[in-house]
């Protein structure tokens, strides 16, 4: 299995998680708080995004990492983005556990609507992104990296969180698949020279039916879109995801009471930054 399916297959997840709480909160009119049994396979695909090919810089080599802190840890130069570190420092939490204070931080800015604008500096940080990541990881791919923004910004300025900033990430529940897949993501399968290997797992969606045709429209090369549409709790809708590959083609997944949430690539295979 090659790290490009690797990589559709966890944006995948994140679209996924995200439909279920859109449609979660328009059936509820409520804020998405941790008793919604969706905030935890968002916060896994969240984190899965920031640490897929993540590595530790070191003096001889770089070795695979899931310590996204560091690269959160470098927004402290940006003035919206300070408080929520200052407000990270002075939670409960062990200063030598960077895990814990990562997931604080997404927790926050989520609370905070400030995520987006947080990934989007990040993706504009050369410099961290050459320090942190392969040249396989999301974050460096920049048709890939310009999906992830996209449906960080767009899908989730319409959802309202209160969420606690210190409780730690719970597994998602089993009953949940993306898109028909289980993903297993290893970082330690890839090395910062772009080698990997991935290991995925394929169970089928309960009571999810689906369809293949050939896309209909040809978008602009080397863009990348994403449409939102997020109908009444009573409607049904499809997500569809359209992959970088060498014909473009989209898969629809027809499934009730679901918002739709369509991306596209156009790029037969996303290149990363220079």
């Amino acid at each position: 299995m090659s790290v490009a399916t690797l990589r559709q297959g966890t944006l995948e997840f994140l679209q996924t998680a995200l439909r279920h709480l859109l449609v979660e909160q328009s059936s509820s009119r409520s804020s998405i708080n941790d008793e919604c049994s969706f905030v935890a396979m968002l916060l896994d695909a969240l984190e899965r995004v920031f640490t897929f090919g993540l590595v530790k810089p070191g003096i001889f080599f770089d070795s695979a990492s899931d310590d996204v802190w560091p690269v959160f840890e470098s927004l402290d130069r940006l003035s919206w983005a300070k408080p929520v570190l200052e407000e990270i420092k002075s939670l409960p939490l062990d200063d030598a556990n960077n895990k814990e204070k990562s997931r604080s931080f997404i927790r926050i800015t989520l609370n905070r609507h400030i995520l987006g604008d947080c990934c989007q500096a990040i993706v504009q940080d050369t410099t961290t992104l050459h320090k942190y990541y392969t040249i396989e990881s999301i974050l460096r791919r920049e048709d890939d990296r310009s999906i992830f923004v996209q449906l960080v910004h767009y899908s989730l300025q319409g959802i309202e969180f209160q969420l606690r900033p210190t409780t730690k990430i719970m597994k998602s529940p089993s009953s949940l698949s993306l898109s028909s897949s289980t993903i297993t993501n290893n970082n330690n399968n890839i090395s910062s020279s772009g080698a990997a290997t991935a290991v995925v797992s394929v169970s089928p969606a309960p009571k999810m039916k689906s369809k293949a045709g050939s896309s209909t429209s040809t978008p602009r090369k080397g863009k990348s879109i994403v449409t939102l549409d997020t109908p009444s709790s009573s409607s049904s809708s499809s997500g569809s995801f359209i992959s970088s590959s060498s014909s473009t083609t989209s898969t629809t997944t027809k499934t009730t009471a679901s918002p739709k949430l369509s991306l596209s690539s156009t790029s037969s295979s996303s290149s990363p930054t220079s």
